[in-house]
């Protein structure tokens, strides 16, 4: 692990700290979560990639879930979330890696009011900038240092007392272009996680 992934970490675990103290009073349980993303890229002009695919790798964080009303929740995650894709062009085949501080904010409805709880899930993501590499090459500079994303997706969670585990699959469209410059690109993909809240 090296000196980036470390301050990760740090991160995720000083939100994951500074939060515990005062969650019970206001109704907000904390998490973690781990699953993979396989991410891919849209090319609405459609030419600046002949063939694109989607590419897997694993994401993680820690959730913090706040009860509005009765089985209605609202959900925030902070993640290290890399995307990406393997693409060909005239040049030749390529790989893009990305990775992402990512924020996602969305409303779970979930149904039966028992210890099992199927749900649904819609909000937005808001991802920072970490690095970028094209085959290696180090092209930070030329992608946008923010991006924002369309969450939808679905699970089942299974609660026993006051700790509750789930799975869920999340779809994320790209609603900005990443590049600064040049054709039209967004990220896209599709997330597995598995997750405990208590």
């Amino acid at each position: 692990m090296n000196l980036k992934q470390w301050r990760i970490g740090i991160v995720f675990f000083a939100v994951f700290v500074l939060t515990t103290s005062s969650n019970a009073q206001f109704g907000i349980r904390k998490g973690i979560k781990a699953g993979y993303t396989f991410a891919s890229v849209s090319d609405d002009d459609k030419n600046a990639y002949d063939e694109i695919s989607s590419v897997k790798n694993l994401s993680f964080g820690v959730s913090l879930e706040g009860s509005l009303l009765n089985l209605l929740h609202i959900q925030a995650d902070v993640l290290y979330s890399p995307k990406g894709a393997a693409y060909e062009t005239e040049l030749g085949d390529a790989d893009l890696e990305t990775k992402y501080l990512a924020i996602p904010v969305v409303l779970k409805k979930k149904f039966l009011p028992l210890t099992t709880h199927p749900y649904v899930l819609a909000g937005l993501e808001y991802d920072f900038l970490l690095s970028a590499k094209l085959d290696g090459d180090d092209i930070k500079d030329r992608l946008k240092s923010k991006d924002q994303n369309l969450v939808l997706g679905a699970g089942f969670e299974l609660s026993l007392l006051t700790v509750s585990a789930y799975v869920e699959g999340r779809y994320l469209y790209g609603l900005s272009e990443i590049q600064k410059e040049g054709d039209s690109v967004k990220n896209k993909g599709f997330q597995i996680y598995a997750g405990i809240l208590f």
